[in-house]
């Protein structure tokens, strides 16, 4: 049977280096993006609940729901490439004055030196600015912090096995009565975290479409339980460790090159209902999952047709999820994802891209 392509993170199949210099601190390493969040609200002075929060209107929409419960929210305008409309950016800012600025951008957020400056001459020194890696790979020893109310937080279980998220700032380290050691949360979150990866494991090692039905199940479960919890919690002492031999480098370089090789395939097949992002683009971008835009006509019957084939591609956030009419409503409806991982190589996308010219010439021909 033919490899199964998938969204899986074996803990056995990761580049490991033994000997690279942790930057991180445990204290500031929680077991979801959302919990650390949490910690830094609740540890920081002067968030009342009442304040405006700016964030991107294409965005997680259960970690939005999350975040309305801190304050009110405010978007800025997110173009249909995934790139930022800079000036309504800041138009935003100097128009409701928020006490938390969400930065993301699917591609990777980025700000010139100008903009940085533009950006702390606009914003009140008390501003609070995360920046969400949450689909990134955080390199420390190079983060430029802009201020000591600038943070970063990402959620590690996007591109490797393990639970957790490091929370990064100049001069933060979050204090242990805000944040739980052990519950019954974070016990549950680590239970379906390795039923997952060990039926990812199977999968991937005898190539079982059972099982990786499975683990999508598993996924789904543990995604309802991660986050959705009041109280900040800690993430594991393993988790920490695991993620620390991780050759983070080489992973990084690795989707970057995959990510790359995706859109020189899938440029070649011409068809009017599906289209990619410039090339340009892809090569300044810092991708988790690689994305094509697909006319929604086609779009399940495309991603069944892979399905078919072992070729496990998603939607990032369903766009039924879209609750707010200031949101990107086409945006989120317009694109499918395919997995980037280490086991991903140019042979499986040279499948996948053949498949997708074998899909359009039994759908033009039907």
């Amino acid at each position: 049977m033919k490899k199964i392509i998938g969204f899986y993170q074996p803990l056995i199949f990761q580049p490991y280096a033994f000997f690279q210099k942790n930057y991180f601190k445990k204290k500031n390493f929680f077991l979801s993006f959302a919990d650390a969040l949490v910690c830094l609200i609740k540890q920081l002075p002067g968030i009342t609940g009442q304040d405006n929060i700016l964030l991107p209107n294409f965005y997680c929409p259960d970690t939005l729901n999350f975040i309305s419960h801190y304050g009110r929210l405010i978007f800025y305008k997110v173009n249909s490439d995934f790139s930022i409309d800079k000036e309504n950016y800041f138009e935003q800012i100097a128009k409701f004055n928020p006490k938390i600025i969400i930065n993301y951008c699917f591609t990777g957020f980025e700000l010139t030196l100008e903009e940085k400056t533009r950006l702390l001459q606009t914003i009140k020194p008390d501003t609070i600015i995360i920046d969400d890696f949450a689909h990134r790979i955080i390199e420390p020893e190079k983060i430029d912090y802009l201020n000591n109310n600038h943070f970063i937080i990402d959620s590690i279980r996007k591109h490797s096995p393990v639970l957790g998220s490091h929370l990064l700032g100049q001069k933060f380290l979050c204090q242990n009565k805000n944040v739980a050691g052990l519950n019954l949360y974070k016990l549950k979150a680590h239970f379906w975290q390795l039923i997952k990866g060990a039926l990812e494991l199977g999968s991937y090692l005898f190539r079982s479409v059972f099982l990786n039905d499975l683990s999508e199940k598993a996924f789904l479960i543990h995604d309802e339980i991660i986050g959705n919890n009041p109280q900040a919690t800690g993430g594991s002492w393993l988790s920490f460790l695991i993620y620390n031999l991780i050759d983070r480098k080489k992973l990084k370089a690795h989707y970057h090159q995959i990510a790359m090789y995706y859109n020189q395939k899938l440029s070649e097949t011409k068809n009017a209902l599906i289209y990619n992002l410039d090339s340009k683009i892809i090569k300044k971008s810092e991708l988790n999952y690689y994305p094509l835009f697909v006319n929604n006509k086609i779009k399940f019957d495309l991603l069944q047709y892979l399905r078919e084939k072992n070729i496990f591609a998603d939607i990032l956030w369903p766009a039924e999820e879209v609750k707010n009419q200031e949101l990107n409503y086409g945006l989120y409806d317009s694109f499918i994802i395919f997995p980037l991982n280490y086991l991903i190589n140019k042979d499986d996308i040279d499948y996948l891209a053949k498949n997708i010219d074998e899909f359009f010439k039994k759908y033009d021909h039907r």
